[in-house]
């Protein structure tokens, strides 16, 4: 997980930077063994904001060494949109793409 910072710096110095000044590196997956899920609402939501939005998401739990399920199944945690009601989901986390964002984010906090 790095800073942004970390790219242009690295253009800049014309070649990549060490890490450990911008970031984190990150040697196990953080969602490994995970299962997520997607509410129709979140779909719904991913569409309008970016149509690679739902891509994107899966593609950072994949590589995290989650993977999806479909909804109703057990999963860890289900992506949910703003408007929709966590409270239903009582005995799973649920994420917003922002709260998603924000835990990515932590990963990478020294």
């Amino acid at each position: 997980v790095m800073d942004p910072s970390w790219i242009s710096a690295s253009k800049s110095s014309g070649g990549f930077l060490n890490e450990q000044d911008y970031g984190r590196r990150i040697t196990k997956k953080p969602f490994d063994g995970m299962n997520f899920s997607v509410t129709r609402g979140f779909n719904q939501e991913a569409e309008k904001r970016n149509a690679q939005l739902l891509k994107i998401c899966r593609s950072f739990v994949k590589m995290g060494g989650g993977r999806f399920a479909e909804l109703g199944n057990s999963s860890d945690y289900i992506f949910i949109a703003k408007k929709e009601n966590s409270n239903q989901l009582a005995r799973v986390q649920s994420l917003t793409w922002e709260g998603f964002l924000e835990k990515i984010e932590s990963l990478g906090r020294k």
